[in-house]
């Protein structure tokens, strides 16, 4: 059963692509232990060496094999290819049957449950990368069991709670539209106890830490935006294991989200220069987030070489509509406006279920029949200004032209602005004047800026003392929120909330 999987369900298990807890049988560990440590730092070779060792010495042990459809289903999700795809089900099938076999052997072993756990989870996460719904909701069902059963065998076999608490928060994610199954299978997801859980593991897992780490520092990015202690979680990893490119691109975006572009450039440098074969569409993606940075650099033909680079190596749609949407705006810059409308068709083109696409085909549309500009024009680079934390220069640029601005959608885009940049800078008064004008537009097209200016709003009556106001916008803006960019507001107003006391 082949269905079309949402973008919040289909990316839903990249967050277990680091599921590397390892068994407990004693008389493997020091070699499990010493192929994983080469695993974390993308020394694949050594990595397979070491695993097809184990599956040599202890043929009829599933540990082996298991780890070997790691590193496949890791170099399938970081390329694509089907061989590898084929390599990860078939060695897979080997580890599942092994582990069946020790755990008809002796069911209340907690290592032959945890290892099956282990196994279904892998499963889980290919048959959801491949759009097999039903199959991925099944396999993890089976996995969510086999943990349970382990810490009813063994309450302190911490590691448990690692994929626990992951299918947990990662099971929140799962739209309406499969509700069915998350009835069917007795699934259920709760991000905060999937927090909850994941800390459990990295306090007492003995073999967890380093994957609770790395995704406790994606939690706190995306789900609280709390950047202090997604860093604390990150550093210790990525300097351990500094040839990790996964754990180099988390810090990209890291960075990416504190506005501080020198140094998420450092680390997508860092991954291009690893040259990973393995791993092509994460270089992929890192020549898209270059093209972010010299975007939001107001570097325009930097930024369109670094976007057509991505465009010209990735191997699905993925941002690529928003991708073709700034580099048309780079092209207006440049004063190229054919080249301009040419690339605002294609970036109607990218993937639906990708928000920045989805509103990429939308405005590139309206775009495209009135044109850009002067004044959006000027709006656009306010905000790369903005997001290259140049509030000085986002202020200087708008301040002028606010009061000529006519259009509430526009007016609106360049109010949201200016008051998150003049909040930035502490100038809490004005930003507080300019967010309730803002909020006061009638917005038509751009659904999106409302609950965004009102989050502004929130902030700045928070920042005057004012919190029982604060609150009160808060909430008003997290009801509202139900547009383009949902998912990078919602976290925000998390923290916020949690500032405020706000329960979660």
């Amino acid at each position: 059963m082949k269905i079309k999987i949402m973008k919040s369900f289909k990316y839903l298990f990249f967050f277990l692509v680091f599921n590397l807890g390892i068994s407990h049988a004693s008389v493997l560990d020091q070699k499990i232990n010493s192929g994983m440590d080469a695993a974390y730092n993308f020394n694949f070779n050594k990595a397979s060496k070491i695993f097809q060792q184990v599956a040599h010495n202890y043929p009829k042990k599933p540990e082996g094999y298991h780890y070997l459809s790691m590193l496949y289903l890791w170099y399938y999700l970081g390329s694509k290819s089907e061989i590898e795809y084929s390599s990860f089900v078939r060695y897979s099938d080997i580890a599942l049957d092994l582990a069946k076999r020790d755990l008809d052997a002796n069911e209340n072993s907690d290592n032959a449950n945890y290892i099956l756990a282990q196994i279904y989870t892998l499963r889980a996460m290919a048959n959801a990368k491949k759009q097999n719904s039903f199959e991925a909701f099944w396999a993890t069902k089976k996995a969510v069991d086999f943990y349970k059963t382990t810490l009813k065998i063994n309450p302190k076999y911490y590691d448990a709670y690692y994929g626990l608490g992951l299918f947990k928060y990662t099971l929140s994610f799962v739209p309406s539209l499969f509700n069915w199954a998350l009835k069917v299978t007795g699934l259920s997801g709760d991000k905060i106890e999937g927090l909850r859980l994941l800390k459990k593991s990295f306090k007492y897992g003995k073999t967890t830490k380093v994957e609770s780490a790395y995704h406790l520092s994606r939690i706190y990015v995306d789900f609280i935006a709390d950047y202090d202690s997604s860093e604390a979680y990150l550093s210790p990893i990525s300097s351990k294991y500094p040839r990790n490119i996964i754990f180099n691109y988390q810090h990209a975006l890291l960075n990416l989200n504190r506005r501080e572009l020198n140094k998420a450039d450092n680390y997508l440098d860092k991954i291009l220069s690893l040259r990973d074969s393995k791993f092509v569409q994460t270089n992929s993606f890192a020549f898209f987030l270059k093209g972010e940075i010299e975007f939001r650099n107001n570097n325009f033909a930097k930024a369109n070489e670094f976007y057509d680079k991505f465009l010209t190596t990735t191997k699905d749609f993925d941002y690529s509509g928003i991708a073709y949407f700034n580099m048309a705006v780079c092209s207006f810059a440049m004063e190229n406006p054919e080249e301009g409308k040419k690339q605002l068709l294609l970036a109607r083109n990218g993937n639906d279920d990708i928000p920045d696409d989805n509103y990429a085909k939308r405005r590139s549309a309206i775009l495209f029949e009135n044109g850009i500009s002067q004044h959006q024009l000027k709006i656009f680079i306010a905000n790369n200004y903005l997001l290259s934390g140049n509030y000085s220069k986002s202020i200087s640029l708008l301040k002028p032209i606010i009061d000529s601005l006519n259009e509430s959608d526009q007016k609106g885009e360049a109010l949201l602005i200016l008051s998150d940049a003049l909040l930035n800078v502490g100038r809490i008064r004005e930003a507080l004047n300019y967010s309730i004008q803002g909020a006061k537009l009638e917005i038509k097209n751009e659904k999106w800026i409302y609950p965004n200016i009102l989050f502004i709003s929130a902030k700045a009556h928070k920042y005057a003392g004012k919190w029982k106001d604060s609150r009160q916008i808060l909430l008003e803006a997290e009801r509202n929120n139900d547009s383009d960019f949902k998912d990078k507001l919602t976290p925000k107003i998390n923290y916020l909330k949690k500032q405020l006391k706000i329960i979660l």
